[in-house]
This record gives structure tokens, sequence and C-alpha cells, in this order.
């Protein structure tokens, strides 16, 4: 299974490199986001952002319309925003999860600033996403979704409507 993660993630590699430099513009994300919200959205790499529209189409064909699911598809990765993450960290990060976990693990320290700091970024973005929304107001329901969008269903202690939203999220992001 790790071997089919990481070739998936290749995939988006070279994905990411095509896309990287074509803006985004897009009505929904002013339908969905909040002015608050939408900065934090166009503060975002280009690349990641096409991957939070990628993630949202996913959803909307699969006929969810729920606002929160929305805007936390949308916000699910800001918090890799802002922490000085380069591609090849992004690059490592991939190769690590599958093969050292450990050593990703000690990389990404304890969130002090320093050269540790991005890959805390990356191995932490749900909960730094979920601080960033909370400062912009964003309902609970979307916070909730983009501080577990990375950790296991069995994990999860939710109500059944939630966690039928978080398995949804969890699947259109894993499928991008």
């Amino acid at each position: 299974m790790a071997g089919l993660a990481f070739l998936h993630r290749v995939r988006r590699f070279f994905e990411n490199l095509r896309t990287s430099r074509k803006l985004v513009d897009d009505p929904r994300i002013d339908r969905y986001l909040s002015p608050a919200e939408r900065t934090l959205f166009t503060g975002m790499p280009v690349p990641d952002q096409h991957h939070a529209l990628k993630v949202l189409s996913v959803l909307e064909r699969a006929g969810h319309q729920e606002m929160a699911l929305a805007r936390a598809a949308l916000l699910h990765d800001i918090g890799k925003t802002r922490a000085g993450i380069r591609l090849w960290h992004r690059v490592l990060v991939v190769l690590l999860q599958s093969f050292a976990p450990g050593i990703l693990m000690w990389l990404a320290g304890d969130g002090r600033p320093g050269w540790r700091y991005p890959w805390f970024a990356l191995v932490h973005h749900a909960a730094r996403g979920a601080a960033l929304l909370e400062g912009t107001g964003s309902d609970p329901e979307t916070i909730f979704l983009v501080r577990e969008h990375q950790t296991p269903l069995a994990q999860v202690n939710a109500q059944p409507e939630a966690k039928a939203l978080l398995v949804a999220l969890q699947a259109a992001d894993g499928t991008n």
C-alpha cells in the first residue's frame, strides 16, 4: 500500500510542476469562502490552490453540497503556508513518510523556529491550518474537518455526520 501512495505522490509532483504557474481564477472561491478565508486561500502556493480545487471538484461530482465540506476542501492544506517549505522538503517528506517515518518525526522537531520548521509545518499542517481558521472566525465544522483531515478515522472522536464528511474529504484528498 505504501508503494501505491508513493506512486500517487510522484504523479502529483509532476502535475504540480505543470500547474505551478497557472494562476487560479475560480468563482467557487468567492462562493464558499469568507474574505478572511479567501485571503488564506490566495496565500497558498498556486499548486496547492489547484490541488484544493481538484479536491472540491471530486466532492461536488460525488453530490456533496455541504458548505463546511466545501470550505474544508479549499482550505485543508493552508497549514503548509508561510513556513519556508520548498519543493525538496515536500519530495523528502513523501519519501520519509513511506520509508523512514522515524527520521521524519525527528526532522519535524518541536516547532521552534529554525531549519527544522518546514518539516514541522508539513507534519503538523492540519493543526496549523485549524489554528489559522480559528483566527479568521471560521465555523467549527470547517475547523474540525481541516484539523482531522490527516487523522486515521479510527482515532477521530466525532458525531457520525461529522465523520461522514471527514471520510468524504479524506477520500477526495487521497485521490488528488
